[in-house]
């Protein structure tokens, strides 16, 4: 067994078993060692690489990984998991860039990814490639080459790729049962929860299209939005008159979120006055869930649209208490269009 590999990637089977053979318990001072692993993901978004590689660290990084996902297991709590979730993928992607191909090709097995070499170019089949791949323009499906069910993807948008179906296999929490003595120092954690700041605007919410709507739910969900959706709420909420200060605080919620980063970002937007993009471009970014039909969203108003609107959105359905839901042409259309979106950002 490569001990190695299984510290670099504390995630696979291999890993798990080097722990058992280890004879490791999940003691005071393991649970502390998970405790700072996770501290640390949590209060910066990163993870170191190993810096040592003797026997006994080597167990101690993958010692450290168990007793860090068994404190957010006894927490429970999506934020935490999804923050901690991004920072080991982006540790693991950072080992990936210099890994053999060989290593490269055990993980992918690992991770169930079937990539097949094509030239220069790798081929995915286009399952996986939906399930994993980063939502984000440069993935749509329509600047893609597909031939017969494989996607094709170049090495670096392997390891983008690899990096996505990592952060979902380390958020992916057991359903297993914690000790009561874990508790306490689980609950420590919560101090890295950030702290909602409730923001006035101008406008209710209520009145805000679907597509913000929805954007806003899946923050406050600590849903990791790709980068054209956190442009295009930010700039939304901008023209809404909304105070930079406000949209730095609901994107607190986001678990890659860097306060540094953010703000840089938000102030850029509000300095530069970017327009809002259109419908049609939205749509081209996966992110459009209803036919609201008013060209772009600054132009969106309950007393206009939002009655069709409410009919056609796919994000959250309405409807009267105990009343079977039927389903219009519109509705089904949109539907389908909002699944397809959801499909290529898990």
């Amino acid at each position: 067994m490569d001990l190695l590999f299984a510290a670099k990637y504390p995630f696979t089977t291999g890993a798990r078993s080097a722990l058992l053979e280890s004879g490791i318990s999940m003691d005071e001072d393991t649970l502390q060692s998970g405790y700072e692993r996770a501290t640390v993901a949590l209060s910066t978004g990163k993870l170191p690489k190993i810096a040592a590689e003797l026997q006994s660290a080597l167990v101690s990084q993958i010692a450290s990984y168990a007793s860090a996902r068994m404190l957010l297991l006894a927490l429970n709590n999506r934020y935490l998991t999804n923050r901690y979730a991004v920072a080991e993928a982006k540790r693991a992607s950072a080992y990936l860039s210099g890994e053999s191909e060989q290593n490269l090709e055990l993980l992918c097995q690992e991770l169930a990814l079937r990539f097949e070499k094509n030239g220069r170019q790798y081929l995915l089949p286009f399952p996986e490639y939906l399930r994993f791949n980063p939502h984000s323009v440069d993935y749509r499906l329509s600047n893609r080459k597909i031939s017969g069910g494989l996607v094709q993807v170049s090495p670096h948008e392997r390891i983008r790729i690899m990096e996505e179906a990592i952060k979902a296999r380390v958020g992916k929490l057991p359903d297993a049962k914690v000790p009561a003595s874990v508790q306490p120092l689980a609950k420590k954690l919560l101090l890295h929860l950030p702290r909602e700041e409730l923001a006035t605007v101008k406008l209710d919410s209520s009145n805000y299209p679907p597509c913000i709507q929805n954007m806003l739910v899946r923050l406050r969900m600590s849903e990791n939005l790709p980068h054209t959706a956190r442009w295009t709420l930010a700039v939304y909420l901008l023209r809404s008159g909304m105070k930079p200060e406000e949209i730095i605080g609901l994107f607190k919620n986001a678990p890659d979120y860097s306060e540094g980063t953010t703000r840089y970002q938000v102030e850029y937007l509000k300095q530069k006055g970017y327009a809002m993009p259109s419908c049609v471009t939205m749509d081209s970014y996966g992110i459009c869930v209803a036919r609201c039909r008013c060209a772009s969203p600054v132009h969106y108003r309950k007393e206009k649209h939002g009655r069709f609107a409410e009919a056609t959105r796919t994000d959250l359905q309405k409807g009267e208490p105990g009343t079977p839901s039927q389903e219009t042409p519109e509705q089904t259309l949109a539907k389908k269009k909002w699944e397809d979106a959801k499909s290529r950002s898990q």
